[in-house]
């Protein structure tokens, strides 16, 4: 999972399921944190960022968290663009997402969330 450290920074470092859907566009209020929180990305990680949204709106019902899949590249490709605050990944950035991120001004923060596991197994 990739956060803007604009988000990081505003955030503080908690807890990292909160920390990561922290990362809204809109301001505190008197009843908390508000506004919008665009994910995107790969669709492997889309069900642990899809729990973590719905926990989250129970805690800031200011929040509204809009989760999608488009696949890793799709999410960078957004991300990069500045379109999205999280891509979900499962795969590392390449060196022309990193460029296209870097010429867009999207400085971001990787957090690790779950390694990808494979088992061969026989009968």
């Amino acid at each position: 999972m990739i956060i803007t450290r604009t988000a990081y920074r505003a955030f503080g470092a908690g807890a990292a399921t909160l920390l990561v859907l922290s990362a809204c566009g809109g301001e505190a209020g008197e009843g908390g944190l508000t506004g919008t929180i665009t994910i995107d990305g790969s669709s492997t990680v889309y069900p642990v960022s899809e729990a973590m949204a719905e926990e989250f709106s129970i805690l800031n019902p200011g929040v509204r968290p809009n989760v999608t899949y488009s696949g890793t590249g799709g999410g960078f490709k957004r991300f990069c663009a500045g379109e999205t605050e999280i891509s979900n990944a499962s795969r590392a950035i390449t060196e022309e997402e990193l460029a296209l991120c870097e010429g867009n001004g999207v400085d971001y923060l990787e957090i690790p969330v779950a390694l990808d596991g494979l088992a061969v197994v026989t009968n």
